[in-house]
């Protein structure tokens, strides 16, 4: 994996990025921001749409308030914007906009010259023949791609410095606008394979520190550790939502289960913090230095190899088309193994703890863990306390009422 990843970092460019402009479509967003990582992309701009306003009636634009009109599903949809977003964006730089303006602000002072894509009469073709003794493109280009209906808005085509469109050869003049981002992203690197790459050996540096804490930290755990986290993140979550409840309302009845979990949510917590302290990101980065340091060899080939491919699809998918999809590699593997890189980062995370524990084992105040197990343990021990006096309490009071009947 640390050999992909650095294949992946020598092959990033931040000569070449991609601004777009007030895009409606979340399927399109996410599409484009996986199209740019894909082909080695490192920063995509956006630029936020108009408002959203609801109105029943069907035109797509309101002259008057200049704001686009949806359906309530529409507007749904367009609050997972930035979940789209943020799973997309895991291995590239996003960053947003109000306005256009700002947006071409910003592109100047980093020195980018803004090739805007344009179906009018005004733009000039890609010409993916060109002299090649001639230098093909300037040093630093955002290309800037606008929204699905009507294109790039008339400020950023006046601030163009150049603009672009890729020849087609049927009827359709036009195409989708993640698709259109693919083609012509990967015309620009077909033009000029120098962007291939480029980027300073301090701007790689700062990709490995923080790509290969990132997959420590997404390694280290267990599976089990992994789904413990997740259940106790859900029961901290659901203790805190009663809290609320009780501030708000002190008079609130609270059931017995509920009075538990929020008994046990400290417990909660520590078992939390336990676990949470096995991919704090310093240790995990302090790990991981020696790779930062001296980076694994990169792969020559980025393709996944057949033994490794899975379907990404639901099992009621898998098993509709399991006639169709028979003997198919990526359908013939049922999942990938826990590999070496995983053992490799524990041992490595297991040395620096080792080291840290050595480093403060003269401190007298006990560890998280033996903090947790001394709960554990006065919890069980009150338990046992509040059982033996219930029995007591119940024993005497059977004695006390047999008294009273002989008498």
């Amino acid at each position: 994996m640390l050999r992909k990843a650095e294949a992946v970092i020598q092959l990033r460019t931040n000569r070449l990025i991609i601004v777009v402009e007030r895009c409606t479509n979340d399927h399109n967003y996410s599409a484009i921001l996986r199209t740019a990582e894909a082909l080695g992309i490192s920063t995509v701009y956006t630029i936020d749409p108009p408002d959203v306003v609801m109105e029943e009636n069907e035109n797509m634009l309101d002259q008057k308030q200049n704001k686009i009109s949806r359906t309530q599903e529409e507007i749904k949809q367009r609050s997972l914007h930035h979940i789209f977003a943020r799973n997309a964006t895991e291995w590239i730089t996003v960053r947003d906009f109000a306005n256009s303006e700002d947006c071409v602000a910003f592109c100047r002072k980093q020195g980018y010259k803004l090739w805007v894509t344009d179906l009018s009469q005004e733009a000039e073709a890609l010409n993916l023949y060109p002299n090649l003794m001639k230098p093909i493109l300037p040093d630093k280009i955002a290309l800037v791609f606008g929204t699905e209906a009507v294109g790039a808005s008339n400020y950023i085509l006046e601030q163009a410095d150049r603009r672009i469109y890729l020849p087609l050869r049927g009827f359709a003049d036009s195409l989708n606008l993640s698709v259109s981002t693919a083609l012509v992203t990967q015309a620009l690197f077909f033009l000029d394979p120098s962007l291939i790459g480029a980027m300073s050996e301090g701007e790689r540096k700062y990709l490995r520190k923080t790509w290969f804490t990132k997959l420590a930290q997404q390694r280290i755990l267990t599976p089990k550790q992994k789904k413990d986290r997740k259940q106790l993140a859900s029961k901290i979550k659901k203790c805190e939502a009663l809290k609320k409840r009780i501030e708000e309302d002190p008079n609130c009845h609270i059931q017995s289960g509920e009075q538990k979990k929020l008994d046990e949510c400290s417990l909660y917590q520590h078992k939390l913090e336990t676990i949470d302290a096995l991919i704090d990101p310093i240790k995990v980065q302090t790990a991981v230095q020696e790779w930062i340091d001296n980076p694994p060899s990169p792969l020559t080939d980025l393709r996944r190899a057949d033994c490794h491919r899975v379907c990404f699809v639901g099992k009621n998918t898998r098993d509709t088309n399991k006639e169709y999809w028979k003997d198919m590699a990526a359908t013939s593997n049922k999942g990938t193994i826990e590999g070496a890189t995983a053992m490799e980062f524990r041992r490595k995370m297991g040395t620096v703890v080792e080291a840290d524990n050595a480093n403060n084992e003269q401190k007298s105040s006990p560890s998280l863990t033996t903090s947790i197990t001394n709960n554990i343990e006065q919890k069980q021990s009150f338990d046992r306390i509040s059982a033996i006096r219930s029995q007591f309490v119940s024993q005497r009071t059977e004695s006390t009422t047999t008294i009273v009947d002989r008498n």
